[in-house]
């Protein structure tokens, strides 16, 4: 589902894309229709891509990485977009291709991985919008029937408290941020979405507690925040939150 935009005209956009899970046809499809006026797309995690070996970025050391085959049965093949592709990590992520980065880097032709807690400024429909960053998420449901370190890390999927710390630093080093990007949504969402009571996820707490520390839900307006894994549409206009359905595209 790709959200219509107005009639008027805007020098640049930002587009952001849901969850999309290897199913990268259903992406190529809906970022066909984009308005030519986008020129940042923003990826909110589980894209759950396996580029080849040969455009993998190096270890720090400069030696190559050691990645595993991809999962069988399926078809996570990068193949190059019309537009370049920034993208976060979810609990669905190929770990061994990113782990270690840094800084935003290639991974594949036009395909741009933005590690946990970096801020960027992007070219949106109201001028200039410094977006942070903060990738991860926990599995849950799915756990049982994934291979830990062949596709699944669980180790490195979770939100850290470091990384929120990197997250905080950054936005104030830049007097604060207009729009996160995260894969879970906070806590005190994923609690409305599910219509429990119970215990949160700790991904979900780190990005409540990075959200909250931002001015999310307490300034006037409040920082927008915009994310996916829930698998469901979901956006709460009083204090701005959006979770992006599964290949659901909207624009900022």
């Amino acid at each position: 589902m790709v959200t219509p935009v107005s009639g008027t005209t805007f020098p640049a956009m930002i587009a952001l894309i849901g969850d999309v899970h290897e199913w990268l046809d259903g992406m190529r499809t809906n970022l066909a229709r984009l308005p030519a006026e986008v020129r940042s797309l923003v990826q909110v995690g589980d894209l759950w891509i396996w580029p080849g070996p040969e455009d993998a970025p190096p270890r720090a050391d400069g030696t190559l990485r050691e990645l595993p085959p991809p999962p069988p049965g399926k078809d996570v093949q990068w193949h190059r977009l019309a537009h370049d592709v920034l993208f976060i990590d979810g609990n669905h992520h190929n770990y061994p291709l990113t782990r270690g980065l840094q800084e935003p880097t290639p991974v594949a032709p036009g395909l741009i991985y933005v590690p946990r807690g970096t801020v960027r400024v992007l070219q949106g429909m109201d001028g200039p919008l410094r977006v942070g960053f903060l990738g991860g998420a926990d599995s849950v449901i799915d756990a049982q029937w994934r291979r830990a370190y062949r596709d699944w890390w669980p180790l490195e999927e979770p939100v850290r408290a470091t990384d929120v710390e990197r997250l905080l630093i950054n936005a104030r080093n830049v007097g604060g941020l207009d729009l996160l990007v995260t894969h879970t949504p906070p806590a005190s969402v994923t609690r409305t979405m599910m219509r429990s009571d119970k215990a949160q996820h700790p991904s979900s707490i780190m990005v409540e507690e990075a959200w909250r520390a931002l001015g999310g839900g307490v300034t006037d307006p409040p920082l927008e925040l915009i994310c996916g894994h829930m698998h469901e549409a979901w956006h709460d206009r009083e204090r701005r939150v959006r979770v992006l359905d599964f290949l659901e595209v909207t624009y900022r």
